[in-house]
C-alpha cells in the first residue's frame, strides 16, 4: 500500500490543504481503515475499484467520485482488490468556491459528484481513469476545479 500528500499548485493552494493518494495492489488483500470524524470537506476520485464502506453491518460501494462533509461518526472501508483513489482536502471555507449548495447538504454523508455536477464530471471520471500517472491526474483534477470555480460571497462561508 502507497500513501502520499501532495501540496495544491498556484491559484488552489489558497481554498485546499492538500491532496491525498491511496494506491493498494490486489496482493495486500483488502485493507480496512476507519475514517474518524473530521472537519474536512473532501472530493474523492477513484481510478481504479472504488471503495466498499461498511456502516451497520451493511456493505456499499462508494461512487466513482463522492464529495464528503464535515462528520460527526466514523465508519470502515475497505480496498476492494487494486484500489487508487486522489483525494482533495479543502481549507475551512475553501469548498464553497467550488460547490453550488450548502455545505450543511453533506454533514454526515458522502455525495456523488454525478448528483452534484451531472454529465460535466463523466468526462472528467473518464479522463481521469485513463490518465498514465497520479501527476496526469491531479492536473485534471485542478483543470476541473478551475472549472467549478466561482467566488462565494462573504456571508456564504459562515
Amino acid at each position: 500500500m502507497h500513501f502520499q500528500y501532495i501540496k495544491p499548485s498556484g491559484f488552489l493552494a489558497q481554498y485546499i490543504r492538500h491532496y491525498w493518494i491511496l494506491e493498494a495492489e490486489a496482493s495486500d488483500g483488502e485493507v480496512c481503515e476507519r475514517v474518524i470524524p473530521t472537519g474536512n470537506i473532501e472530493w474523492m476520485f477513484h481510478y481504479r475499484n472504488t471503495f466498499i464502506v461498511k456502516n451497520s453491518g451493511q456493505q456499499l460501494a462508494q461512487p466513482r467520485s463522492l464529495a464528503s462533509g464535515i462528520s460527526c461518526n466514523y465508519f470502515d472501508v475497505a480496498t476492494r482488490g487494486e484500489s487508487g483513489v486522489i483525494a482533495v482536502t479543502f481549507l475551512p471555507g475553501g469548498a464553497s468556491h467550488f460547490l453550488r449548495l450548502p455545505l450543511s447538504d453533506l454533514e454526515d454523508s458522502s455525495v456523488s459528484l454525478s448528483d452534484i455536477f451531472n454529465s460535466r464530471i463523466k468526462e472528467t471520471e473518464e479522463r481521469f481513469c485513463i490518465a498514465c500517472s497520479n501527476e496526469e491526474r491531479i492536473k485534471i483534477i485542478e483543470q476541473f476545479l478551475m472549472d467549478c470555480f466561482k467566488p462565494a460571497k462573504r456571508n456564504d462561508l459562515l
